[in-house]
């Protein structure tokens, strides 16, 4: 699939990579915990760095979500300086197919619930993506820029609800 549809697209796909990664977890958190339901929150404003809350059974994340077709080159993911003064946030690779959105897996920055986001301060700052007309492209002072070999290995949906609420990590 010719990668500027879905770049031409790109709020749409995230949608719906969103809405498919919460029917996951939701049937996967009822599967293991029959009648104990998640309360989903979806932030108004990303100014903090988390696109999403999720409580379950007494343990709240807050989570910014990221996505990467897969055989992308990214390797590296724009993360808000905010996120990590948030109670329990963390960072949600979904990893995709492009032809069909669908999801193939998922990776994991963060700690377990009740522990604040891993340090960091010594990542660098991302820069803005277009150039001024110097060439000169600024630093963007609230992000930074965290690499992929941060993340957590490849992973299922069982693997990260219990990352998420189970307190392991």
């Amino acid at each position: 699939m010719d990668s500027s549809i879905i770049f031409e697209h790109s709020h749409y796909v995230e949608n719906v990579l969103e809405h498919k990664f919460l029917g996951q977890l939701c049937t996967e958190l009822w599967r293991k915990y029959p009648g104990d339901e998640l309360q989903i929150f979806s932030a108004e404003i990303d100014n903090q760095g988390f696109d999403l809350v999720l409580n379950f059974k007494n343990v709240t994340r807050h989570v910014q979500l990221k996505t990467k077709m897969l055989n992308s080159i990214t390797d590296k993911f724009p993360i808000n300086q905010g996120l990590p003064k948030v109670p329990s946030g963390c960072v949600l690779l979904i990893q995709y197919e492009p032809e069909a959105l669908e999801i193939k897996n998922y990776r994991f920055f963060g700690n377990s619930g009740g522990c604040p986001l891993p340090d960091i301060e010594q990542l660098p700052y991302a820069k803005t993506n277009r150039a001024n007309a110097q060439g000169f492209k600024k630093l963007r002072p609230k992000i930074k820029k965290l690499p992929l070999n941060r993340f957590h290995s490849e992973m299922s949906i069982d693997e990260i609800s219990v990352l998420l609420f189970d307190g392991r990590t």
